[in-house]
Order: C-alpha cells, then sequence, then structure tokens
C-alpha cells in the first residue's frame, strides 16, 4: 500500500499532463499560455460571484477549467508582483519594490528556464513599468513593448490580439512542433478609464451632460477631482484619495466596470483565433492579475498602498490542454505558485530558487482515483501553508503613502501590519471584506501569525539578492509613468 501511494502523485501528475492512456508514449511539451491582466478584482468576474455580466466569455472558461479561489499576489502594484510571478520569488528577494529597481541577470525566470528546454518564448506587455530596462524580458526571445506612444499610454487589447497572433503564425510556421510559452500582459482596467463607446454606454452611470460632481465626461478622465488627487500625491500627500464620496466612486467602478467588459470581448475574439488556428488543443491555459483596485472598500482609491483583499486577491483560472470539466479549489495559492506549478506541468525539474509551491496535483481529479485517496493528495499538495505579500514601506512614486508592509494569510486569520508598527487581524471566514479587526478578540492569533511572519521574512532575507540593480528613467517614460498616476522621485 506504500509503494502504491508514493506512485500515485506521479501518475496522477501524468494524467494532468497528457491523461493516464498515453503515459506510456509521453506526448510533447505543451504550449503555455499565460494571460495577465493588470488591476483586475477578483470580485469582477462570474465565476468569483459577479452577477452583473461583465465577463461572459471568462466564465464560459472558467466553466472547463480550475478556478482557484483564494489566489493572491505579491504586492499590490505592478513591478514587485510581476517579478514575483515571473521569479518565484518574494519582493524583499528580488528587490524590485519601487520604480527604479531591476530585475537583476542572477534571477531565474521561468521564461528561462522553458527556454532552456526547447520552448520559443514571446511576452506582449501594454504596462510601460515593464519595459525591457527593468529586467522583464530575461528569457523571452521576443519581447515587445507596446506601450501607447501618445496620451493615455495605454494600448489597447486589440493590439495584444492582432500582433502576438502574427508572431504565432511566424513562429509556428518556422517550426510547427516547438512549444510554445506566450505570456500577455493586458492594460484594461488599469487607470485611466476610457472604455470604447459601447461599453461606456452599457455601465457608464454618470449623467451625459456631465453634471455629476467634478466628472468630465468629454475626455473620460474620469473626474478633475481624481486628477487633483494625483498631483497631491505626486508632493507626497495621500489625504486627497480619501475624499471622495459614494456618487463619485460609483462612476468610478462603472468606468472600471466598462473596460473589464470590453476585455472580456477582446479576449473572446483571441481565444477564437487560437481555436481557429487549433493552437489551445496542446496548451496550458492561465489566466491571473498582478493586483486589484480600490473603490473606498478601505477608505481610498487606486492600488499600490494598502494589502486589502480588494488589492491582493486576484483570479486565478488554469485550464490544462483538453480539458473540459470545471473544478473549484479553495485552497489559497500565491501568484508565486504559478511558475513551479507551470513548470512542473511541463516535464521539468522545478528550480530550487523559486519559493513558490506547485499546485499542478490539485488541477484534476482523476475519475479512476478513490476519493479518500484523491482527498489525501489534495491535502499532501494544498499550496502554500501560509500566504505573505509585501510592500515596501516607503515608495518612490508615493512618498509617505504606504499604509501596510506586509501581510500574512494561515486558513481564514489574515494579519496586516504597518510600516509604524501597527497590526490589523481579520477572520476571512467570518469578515470577508476585513470591517471588523479581531486583535482584541484573538490576541493569541495575531501574536502566533506575527511570529510566523517574522519567521519567514528572516528565512526569505537569507536567501535574498545582497542589493537591487536599478536603471535611470528618461524624460518620455517619466511623462508615461505620470499619466498612468505614478508620481515618480528617482533623485532628479
Amino acid at each position: 500500500m506504500a509503494m502504491v501511494l508514493l506512485m500515485l502523485p506521479c501518475l496522477a501528475l501524468l494524467c494532468a499532463i497528457g491523461g493516464c492512456e498515453g503515459a506510456q508514449h509521453p506526448r510533447r511539451k505543451p504550449n503555455i499560455l499565460l494571460i495577465v491582466v493588470d488591476t483586475l478584482r477578483a470580485d469582477r468576474l462570474g465565476s468569483y460571484g459577479n452577477g452583473r455580466g461583465l465577463t461572459p466569455f471568462l466564465d464560459r472558461l472558467a466553466a472547463g477549467a480550475a478556478v482557484f479561489r483564494n489566489t493572491y499576489a505579491a504586492s499590490s502594484w505592478t513591478r514587485p508582483s510581476v517579478a514575483s510571478l515571473l521569479t518565484s520569488r518574494y519582493p524583499s528577494q528580488h528587490g524590485v519594490v519601487n520604480m527604479t529597481a531591476k530585475l537583476g541577470e542572477q534571477e531565474l525566470t521561468i521564461a528561462e528556464v522553458l527556454a532552456q528546454v526547447g520552448y520559443r518564448t514571446g511576452a506582449f506587455v501594454t504596462n510601460v513599468v515593464l519595459a525591457p530596462q527593468g529586467g522583464y524580458s530575461q528569457g523571452f526571445q521576443s519581447f515587445f513593448d507596446l506601450t501607447d506612444p501618445k496620451p493615455p499610454y495605454k494600448a489597447r487589447a486589440t493590439s495584444v490580439r492582432v500582433q502576438s497572433l502574427a508572431w504565432l503564425d511566424t513562429v509556428r510556421e518556422e517550426n510547427p512542433t516547438t512549444p510554445i510559452f506566450l505570456y500577455l500582459h493586458f492594460m484594461e482596467p488599469h487607470w485611466p478609464y476610457r472604455p470604447e463607446q459601447p461599453y461606456l454606454d452599457r455601465f457608464y452611470k454618470g449623467d451625459r451632460d456631465g453634471s455629476k460632481p467634478d466628472v468630465d465626461v468629454g475626455e473620460l478622465t474620469v473626474s478633475k477631482k481624481l486628477d487633483k488627487a494625483f498631483t497631491q500625491f505626486l508632493v507626497g500627500n495621500p489625504e486627497g484619495f480619501r475624499g471622495f464620496n459614494s456618487e463619485e466612486v460609483a462612476v468610478l467602478e462603472s468606468l472600471y466596470d466598462a473596460e473589464v467588459a470590453s476585455l472580456d470581448h477582446e479576449l473572446e475574439l483571441l481565444f477564437d483565433e487560437l481555436e481557429r488556428r487549433d493552437f489551445l488543443r496542446d496548451t496550458i491555459v492561465v489566466f491571473t492579475a498582478d493586483h486589484g483596485e480600490e473603490f473606498l472598500d478601505h477608505g481610498s482609491v487606486w492600488h499600490g498602498y494598502t494589502l486589502y483583499e480588494e488589492s491582493i486577491r486576484v483570479p486565478l483560472i488554469v485550464r490544462l490542454a483538453g480539458q473540459r470539466d470545471g473544478l473549484m479549489v479553495d485552497q489559497a495559492v500565491s501568484l508565486l505558485d504559478v511558475a513551479p506549478s507551470l513548470i512542473e506541468l511541463a516535464g521539468v525539474p522545478v528550480p530550487s530558487v523559486f519559493e513558490g509551491r506547485s499546485f499542478a496535483r490539485l488541477l484534476t481529479r482523476p475519475t479512476w482515483l478513490p476519493a479518500p485517496i484523491d482527498a489525501f493528495l489534495r491535502s499532501e499538495h494544498a499550496g502554500q501553508e501560509q500566504i505573505v505579500a509585501e510592500l515596501e514601506p516607503r515608495a518612490d512614486w508615493m512618498p509617505n503613502a504606504r499604509v501596510h508592509a506586509d501581510a500574512i494569510i494561515r486558513q481564514s486569520m489574515k494579519l496586516l501590519t504597518r510600516p509604524e508598527g501597527g497590526l490589523e487581524l481579520y477572520d476571512l471566514e467570518t469578515d470577508p471584506h476585513e470591517l471588523n479587526k479581531e486583535s482584541e478578540a484573538e490576541p493569541d492569533v495575531g501574536l502566533q501569525l506575527l511570529e510566523a511572519l517574522q519567521n519567514t521574512k528572516s528565512a526569505l532575507a537569507t536567501r535574498a539578492d545582497a542589493a537591487a540593480e536599478t536603471f535611470k528613467l528618461d524624460e518620455a517614460t517619466r511623462e508615461r509613468l505620470k499619466a498612468l498616476g505614478y508620481g515618480v522621485d528617482d533623485g532628479k
């Protein structure tokens, strides 16, 4: 019996990759399509409980895939979060914690690992903070920065779809059997919210004559008040974001939702083209986001300065090649777990420097496997025992604005630490929106989580880089960053 139990994980993984019938005749490595949507809250998807019909295509995709209901980003803004996704390392380890830190060449990315075993790797990104000079192109044989050179510097999803398909056609024409790793980073629904007209017509909650407070409908800058708040942010005053009323936030959310719906349609068009090319038959699809967005959930708007659920809880949908049946996964996982999972599914040894833990064995439940053994395997491979997220206490682009420094989640309990030393404890099972602090009711739990966090941070520090590399921002990049809401102070 012991020998059978030892073999079962390997058999389960083989079935996840290529089906049990083909285990004796290994198939070629699967293609991998990794889609990251900038600033997408999990609660905007129907598969995560949203009933407004914003994401009909993604909901259909989720119906035939594994949906991870409790997935967390490593940070609440793009640069550290994506660096952690690609390297399976924490922000405090890879050091990409501000606007001018560079992902060091000594870091190992999933693209590098896959390229070394024969994958053709390509990336199409639409956020200027992911430009090649920041180190994000490591391992990608083809890396395309599609940032729009004109204000508001947001490339539309259409551009990603058209150019990535053209690249895919070229690669497959050159070698039809080469496995492909394709990373697509979409900018909708990141600020500034500028949905296309059909989606504006469906979702916009402001008056068409612009009579809602401070709303400039014609330019779709959303609100002069929000522009002013960003300006205040650049000079170190975060309080401007806390002065919005519920009516103004409803306008912001309606534009945000319109962007989400627009992206969902573009993704449907993309997948239609991929199906027509017969690309998806041998492809693992991963859909996720780098972080969320705040809409006065805790008194603020935007992202990057707290670690509440609306900022770090993200969608994660994983569909294996040929998968048809859906699966809900409740175990908490981190975006750090994505790279080791995909590498394991590709049949490649997971690098020891990766901090994440593969969730590959959570993706399927073989029908031949007895339920008690299946439950045992799931408990043994349930993702991270605890989830940790980080924020650098002081940001060069958000001076004095950080609310949180760290978050640790274990089972239903979540502890948040503040830069000045304050603590917040929440029970996510009974209080999923983090409205009632549990510090007084559960002091022992808070202390245990704080000790676990401190021990984890100490251990991570022993495996961290000595110092992060930096690069200089040119004036054009600085202007693009400001248009996206990022204030920049790199010593200039």
